[in-house]
């Protein structure tokens, strides 16, 4: 199996110019003076009076890693230079320069320079994969906790948790909790509800999991390793059913009876957005173009309203469980 440090080097092939021929080739007195110049000779990494082997970051402990990967972050950020020949302005070769702290204005060369980044860039996502794990834990810990608070807030609070409306903890995927809003549409429509009802109490979730994560944290640092609530699309669980039995059986034949409505209704829209920040079931009529070109303002206005009515009859209040926007998710 090949090992990190001989993955490095392969990356560096297609920049293989050997750093000791740059200077030669200068008509000026020029010298690399960085520090980490020949990084790429050692796979035993010297940095900042301390030292590591890349090939076994990955046994190192997360503060050891963070510590590596801050020292790295200050040598990394270079500055692109060229180097030409003082008389004919010829471009002779492309160099690097420190921007930040004992690094500012340190000549780095090429090779260097992308092996350095290369390297930083790798224990960075060696520190985020670690971050990760530390979260997932963190999640799966107080997962428990949560649900044995959340049943016992529903007790004292069920207006905040109605029979059409369940939370499924789906997954802990990178570090944070996943939770599936799942709506029954049947129950929502007999309850004269909100539906969104479904975010003010996803919401309410999200709030108590972070004071649950952030009890004992404080820094900025510490909070980055601590678990969020995320949200998957929303689960309407009978939505398929009731748009065989009760919207094509019942609701469609009702409008296309109403005045004109055979003769100028092209479909009847509905659908639902999945996405809980802009939750709503849209429904709204499409009408045929040769139709209504004589229609006016007032002729669709009056029309909508007896689909209004025929919709409330099965429990849609518009502006509470349904909209007529045609935004899609």
């Amino acid at each position: 199996m090949i090992s990190l440090y001989d993955k490095l080097l392969d990356n560096l092939r297609p920049y293989a110019v050997p750093y000791e021929d740059h200077p030669q080739q200068s008509t000026r007195d020029f010298e690399y003076d960085h520090p980490l110049t020949g990084i790429e000779n050692d796979r035993i990494v010297n940095i900042d009076n301390s030292s590591f082997n890349i090939d076994t970051i990955e046994d190192l402990s997360f503060d050891e890693i963070q510590k590596i990967h801050d020292k790295l972050s200050i040598a990394s950020p270079l500055t692109t230079m060229r180097e030409y020949d003082e008389e004919s302005q010829q471009e002779l070769f492309t160099y690097y320069k420190g921007k930040k702290n004992q690094y500012i204005d340190k000549k780095i060369p090429r090779t260097s320079a992308i092996h350095l980044r290369n390297l930083k860039n790798h224990i960075q996502s060696v520190l985020f994969k670690r971050k990760s794990e530390i979260r997932d834990q963190r999640a799966n810990d107080l997962l428990p906790t949560l649900e044995k608070f959340l049943e016992l807030h529903k007790k004292g609070n069920p207006k905040s948790y109605p029979d059409w409306l369940k939370f499924k903890f789906k997954e802990i995927r990178w570090g944070d909790l996943y939770i599936q809003p799942i709506i029954n549409l049947e129950k929502l429509l007999e309850s004269g509800d909100s539906i969104l009802q479904a975010k003010t109490t996803r919401d309410f979730i999200s709030k108590i999991w972070n004071r649950l994560v952030n009890a004992n944290t404080r820094s900025y640092e510490s909070r980055q390793t601590t678990p969020s609530v995320k949200t998957t699309y929303v689960l309407f669980e009978d939505f398929n059913s009731y748009m065989k039995n009760i919207v094509n059986k019942k609701i469609k034949p009702e409008i296309k009876n109403l005045p004109r409505g055979k003769e100028c209704v092209h479909s009847i829209i509905f659908r639902y957005r999945k996405n809980i920040e802009d939750i709503r079931i849209q429904i709204h009529p499409r009408y045929k173009t040769e139709c209504t070109q004589g229609w006016n303002r007032l002729d669709t206005y009056d029309f909508e309203v007896e689909v209004e009515d025929i919709l409330s009859n099965y429990g849609w209040r518009k502006g509470i469980n349904y909209k007529t926007s045609t935004n899609r998710d």
